[in-house]
């Protein structure tokens, strides 16, 4: 049981090890070696959401202070994250004050769900706009369902030009082995 339970450990330290170090600026190297302590100031789990979810950079990320020094600081960060969190609808609800004096298994539970949803937020493609000033353009997003089962997907905008933009609506059903759109717009101010 302990050998499983750290064979389990291993590809989230080294995920959380990898994405971390792959940032270009930001604090100094730090090599992450448990759930509680490592995670507490937010900077990890900050960086891992901005390697997946760039869109939350201007909105969230860029308020994380780098070399948090106090406490308060470091709370600061975990208040960011939380709000991150939530912008993209991480199933774990977790609070500031929790990430502030961690438990190590809930926050090995929050690192597999980061582990499990983030990767699905990396943008596969772009919708191109344009339009004249003060104009409404709208393009249509298609979704394709290749599995047999309906499937249910819901759409958010999220970002610093959020409310730029619109959808004509948020929830769309896909049928079994059917495409479906979903309208998106954009007013274009400056």
């Amino acid at each position: 049981m302990f050998c499983r339970c750290i064979d389990s450990e291993w590809p989230l330290r080294t995920f959380q090890h990898g994405v971390y170090r792959e940032s270009d600026e930001g604090p100094s190297d730090r090599w992450i070696v448990n759930f509680d302590h490592d995670l507490a100031d937010g900077l990890v789990l900050a960086t891992a959401m901005a390697a997946y979810c760039p869109f939350l950079i201007a909105s969230h990320l860029c308020k994380v202070l780098s070399r948090p020094e106090n406490p308060e600081e470091s709370f600061h960060n975990c208040l960011v994250i939380v709000g991150a969190m939530h912008s993209i609808a991480v199933g774990l609800d977790c609070l500031a004050s929790e990430m502030m004096k961690p438990c190590p298994v809930q926050m090995l539970m929050l690192c597999v769900e980061l582990y499990s949803k983030l990767p699905a937020y990396v943008p596969h493609c772009m919708l191109n706009f344009s339009g004249a000033l003060h104009s409404t353009v709208s393009q249509q997003l298609c979704l394709s369902n290749p599995s047999s089962r309906t499937l249910r997907y819901e759409a958010t905008i999220v970002g610093r030009d959020s409310g730029v933009f619109y959808l004509h609506r948020s929830a769309n059903f896909t049928h079994a082995r059917q495409v479906s759109s979903i309208a998106v717009g954009m007013h274009c101010v400056l």
